[in-house]
């Protein structure tokens, strides 16, 4: 119960030691120019151009900046490796509840 205790206390800790670094770190907010605009179609989007050539509502870049306009790429995530983690998370949760049953 101490130990629990103590851990529970060192949490609290831990996370308002790291509130506080954070909230006396920041950096002021400052306003600057808009580098994009959120814009309604225009007209009605029929149901099959789902193709991404049309869209419903559209992000665009107004800054003059060229590395404010970045195309970025979307990262996909690994679908075998999250299953190994996974599969290697259950695979110690069995193997440790049935160390405790025997």
């Amino acid at each position: 119960m101490k130990a629990l205790a103590l851990f529970v206390a060192f949490l609290i800790g831990m996370v308002s030691g790291f509130s506080l670094a954070a909230w006396a770190l920041q950096e002021p907010i400052s306003v600057k120019p808009a580098k994009y605009t959120f814009q309604r179609s225009e007209g009605a989007v029929p149901a099959y151009a789902l193709d991404g050539t049309q869209k419903l509502f559209q992000i665009e870049c107004i800054s003059e900046s060229e590395k404010d306009c970045v195309r970025s790429s979307v990262v996909a995530i690994p679908v075998p490796g999250t299953f190994a983690l996974v599969g290697i998370g259950w695979m110690v949760l069995l193997w440790r509840t049935r160390q405790e049953t025997l």
